[in-house]
């Protein structure tokens, strides 16, 4: 899964994550983003970059591992020349 966003833009993506996780955990999101409890990435990225960040949920079968990259884009680039949609 790849998820862009753009530094300084509010973002919201769900992860779609299944089986009713207990608890959900993040590694290596950029600054300014969040892992919720059900599996989304939220808040105001800050800087620009790729960031390998990996995903662990929980639940009463066990816990499970995925990584993802979320790809921050430079605030001054302009709207027409980035995707607003999650690419798998």
């Amino acid at each position: 899964l790849h998820v862009v966003a753009k530094a300084g833009a509010s973002t919201g993506r769900s992860l779609g994550l299944a089986n009713a996780p207990t608890a959900t955990s993040a590694t290596g999101l950029p600054p300014g983003l969040v892992l919720s409890a059900s599996g989304g990435i939220t808040g105001t990225p800050t800087t620009p970059g790729a960031y390998p960040v990996t995903i662990t949920a929980t639940n009463v079968g066990g816990s499970s591992t995925a990584g993802i990259l979320v790809q921050v884009l430079p605030a001054d680039l302009p709207d027409l020349l980035w995707p607003s949609i999650d690419l798998s």
